[in-house]
């Protein structure tokens, strides 16, 4: 039930502060860096690229979007552990939730995974932001895996020399890898410093505060549960095959505009777009960031700046056109799907189908005296 604006006039959103500054701030970058990359290509070069890309070229990228699309459809069925829930009914959550992630600013659609699962399918909040975690940091390290291992091979007779940035990368990929491993531990510390912080400002016995440490403590548990060493393997192996589809995608883009590269290449140079992507600087449908961030990759790897412009705003509305219309379609397909039931609900709900309750069992989860140096009692 919404809550009249008159009753929290001062939570009122045009009240927040920064709200409104951080949204025109976005709003002022993107047309800065769209003016300045259109610069160096002109817009009617970029028109006639769009339209005179081959239906080949189209059909083999919206391929292997949905492709990729499936396949992160299938790692979030695995993620999640409390119910198994099918790829059929989960398909459309996934096309949703990647439709509002492209869309809105500072990735703030993000989350719009946690709300979806948690309506359709009773999931609660802090399961499915542990899983959305886990996701994100195995995305993360296999950009930074590739980047690293496919440097080998495209680094010859580009921009890119030396040992120095292949050593970066492969360090990075490494310090994930880590941290995939011990996420419930990195988790535990981030909700450590978070009860100091607000003990700090004596925000931890209010009842946003308190609130606050029980919900950590409960994504902590779920982070445990969904990012265990043996479950990892399959998730991981998906990761890398979803994202190899990505890299064909925007490779048979490339191909459609007379673009032959190698595919070491054009993963090398798509891995920088990729990587732009998770950044909070990203912008209203990530327009100006990724077209630099491909630029850069795909200018080290011996494109012309025109054709590392072009091709770049020329992928990137491929794209937002691919993700309308998977979004679209799943979003007409939720309007059919019965809502789950409440999550921790006392009396039993029936599931919807394609959900099945999970078998109970008494997972391996953290110790709650790991959490003793909040000084509170716990409560179930």
């Amino acid at each position: 039930m919404s809550v009249p604006a008159t009753a929290h006039p001062q939570v009122s959103r045009s009240l927040l502060p920064g709200s409104t500054t951080r949204r025109v701030l976005g709003v002022l970058v993107t047309l800065a860096l769209v003016a300045v990359l259109l610069a160096q290509a002109s817009p009617l070069a970029l028109l006639r690229a769009l339209v005179s890309l081959p239906l080949w070229s189209m059909s083999g990228a919206f391929a292997c979007y949905l492709a990729s699309v499936l396949l992160r459809t299938v790692r979030w069925s695995v993620l999640i552990r409390s119910r198994r829930v099918g790829i059929l009914v989960l398909f459309p959550i996934t096309c949703v939730h990647n439709l509002y992630n492209n869309l809105l600013p500072a990735r703030a659609g993000e989350f719009s995974f946690v709300y979806l699962v948690r309506r359709y399918f009773g999931i609660s909040s802090a399961e499915g932001v542990a899983v959305l975690l886990t996701a994100r940091v195995l995305d993360f390290l296999v950009i930074c895996a590739y980047f690293a291992f496919l440097l080998l091979f495209a680094s010859q007779g580009t921009a890119v020399q030396g040992p120095a940035i292949l050593a970066a990368a492969a360090g990075v990929a490494v310090l994930l890898f880590a941290l995939l491993l011990h996420l419930d531990r990195f988790a535990a510390l981030v909700l450590r410093l978070l009860d100091r912080l607000l003990g700090l400002f004596s925000l931890r016995g209010g009842r946003a505060g308190r609130l606050l440490l029980s919900k950590g403590d409960q994504v902590v548990e779920h982070v445990a549960l969904v990012a265990g060493r043996r479950s990892l393997v399959l998730p991981l192996l998906l990761s890398f095959a979803s994202e190899t589809c990505v890299f064909g995608m925007y490779a048979f883009v490339l191909a459609g505009l007379g673009i032959h590269l190698p595919f070491p290449r054009v993963a090398v140079g798509v891995s920088f777009m990729e990587s732009s992507t998770v950044l909070p600087v990203y912008n209203l449908a990530g327009f100006g960031t990724m077209e630099l961030a491909w630029s850069v990759g795909f200018l080290l790897m011996g494109l012309s700046r025109n054709s590392a412009v072009l091709s770049g705003f020329t992928a990137h509305l491929v794209i937002v056109v691919f993700f309308l219309l998977l979004g679209g379609a799943g979003w007409l397909m939720l309007q059919r799907m019965p809502k789950g039931p409440v999550p921790d609900a006392e009396e039993p709900t029936t599931l919807p189908a394609g959900v099945v309750a999970a078998a109970p069992s008494k997972p391996n989860l953290p110790s709650p005296s790991r959490f003793s140096h909040t000084g509170r009692t716990r409560r179930d």
